[in-house]
């Protein structure tokens, strides 16, 4: 009896000293979770939880492996930990308030969901809740399900059903973090978001200046200037005359492409008889032939794929989407991010890579989609969906030579190979 009150002791302490060391970066990240979700921006909610327990009923649209079950009961289990005795998380056949559809991409969409999964609750407090999973998104190359990513999805998705209904970029072994992951368990900081917003200090309908003074957290505010006594005596830039000369230099090239600059700062003393690229400016130092004229292309997953042949950019709504960092594909690259600067297109970018097979790739393991070249888009065999665009977004492939430096006849026999090639290029793509 002493040592049960020993512990008991000790968990009141403990529990009391956790609410005390409540850093800054917990608080934040406590608002941005809790009075927010990933649809909108800024603290512009309330708190919202359970008042009642969670009982979730499990809908078996396809194949449930054992492996689903285990880890969808180890999260309950971890979960009730976590919330205390505040309520219980319980997966029941009957009496339920909450809905969990394992499902493919056709149901996901079915139950209000988008790309991967889902979590839709009602009231305030909660009484009702959906949640969706597609269980087949980012198959293993063999077109079996990857099972991590299962996983990762019913583990996300049932903590947001708690009331954490926001994702964030700001802590990449999260479960709430937004971008591509995998994340197999709750981090340190997770852990202590759930607990906070089932303890007793988190008050149902609070807002954020409410939840910083139940926490006893100081809202500081940002500094308005330096002291008279320390402000800096004013700055004098070392090396000015050296920027001035950027500067300069960056005016001269201005209009040019970054190949075509190159080439002409170093027309005397070029060793190579052509250069093949994605859209040169015109030089008056270069003769310049086109060897091939294609488009951009959306590639998507097979199992999520648009349902049209055209992919309208405005319909992006913040979809999942690879970025090439490819300076190769010149002005196609940039009118592609000028058409969604324009029209007020928002982008969620994942990931970026340098190349295009590393895009094509994760696309194919269903990352999420990207736009490449039709060209590329036709090579490297890839299981994956393409899809024009619109508008349309057209690229050039050309061949450049020194307008001073005659041909050899080598030179001028790969030339007339290129062009006839370039017919087979066309050929395939169309196909």
């Amino acid at each position: 009896m002493i040592m049960k009150n020993l512990i008991i002791i000790f968990f009141v302490f403990a529990t009391a000293c956790a609410g005390a060391s409540l850093s800054q970066k917990e608080m934040d990240y406590f608002c941005e979770i809790a009075l927010n979700n990933e649809f909108t921006s800024g603290d512009n909610g309330q708190i919202s939880k359970w008042k009642q327990d969670i009982k979730i009923k499990v809908h078996e649209e396809s194949a449930i492996q054992q492996e689903d079950w285990n880890n969808l009961n180890k999260v309950i289990a971890e979960l009730n930990v976590l919330v205390g005795e505040s309520i219980n998380i319980s997966i029941v056949n009957s009496g339920e308030n909450v809905e969990f559809y394992f499902t493919d991409r056709l149901g996901l969409k079915a139950h209000g969901g988008r790309i991967a999964g889902s979590t839709n609750v009602f009231g305030n407090p909660f009484n009702k809740a959906i949640i969706a999973v597609d269980i087949f998104f980012g198959k293993n190359n063999n077109g079996t399900r990857r099972q991590s990513i299962t996983n990762h999805l019913v583990r996300e998705e049932i903590v947001q059903t708690l009331g954490l209904l926001a994702d964030s970029n700001a802590h990449a072994d999260s479960i709430f973090f937004k971008g591509y992951s995998e994340t197999q368990g709750f981090s340190d900081l997770d852990k202590r978001i759930v607990q906070l917003l089932y303890g007793d200090n988190i008050k149902l309908g609070m807002k954020r200046e409410e939840v910083i003074e139940s926490l006893g957290v100081a809202n500081v505010p940002a500094p308005q200037g330096a002291p008279p006594s320390v402000i800096p005596s004013p700055y004098v830039d070392p090396n000015k005359g050296l920027r001035e000369e950027l500067e300069a230099l960056k005016s001269s090239l201005k209009g040019k492409d970054a190949l075509i600059a190159s080439l002409e700062a170093q027309k005397q003393e070029l060793t190579f008889d052509l250069v093949i690229c994605f859209n040169p400016n015109e030089s008056e130092l270069f003769n310049k032939v086109t060897l091939f004229s294609g488009s951009l292309v959306l590639i998507a997953p097979i199992h999520n794929a648009p349902k049209n042949d055209i992919f309208k950019l405005a319909s992006i709504n913040n979809e999942p989407f690879i970025k090439i960092k490819n300076l190769q594909t010149g002005k196609a690259q940039n009118n592609l991010d000028e058409i969604l600067k324009k029209k007020n297109i928002g982008v969620n970018w994942i990931a970026e890579t340098e190349t295009i097979q590393v895009a094509k790739a994760m696309v194919e393991r269903g990352s999420g989609y990207a736009v490449i070249d039709d060209f590329s888009a036709a090579i490297y065999g890839a299981e994956i969906s393409i899809h024009k665009l619109e508008p349309n977004i057209s690229y050039e492939i050309c061949m450049i030579n020194n307008k001073e430096k005659p041909l050899s006849v080598s030179a001028q026999s790969f030339i007339n190979y290129l062009a006839k090639s370039s017919k087979s290029i066309a050929e395939l793509i169309s196909n």
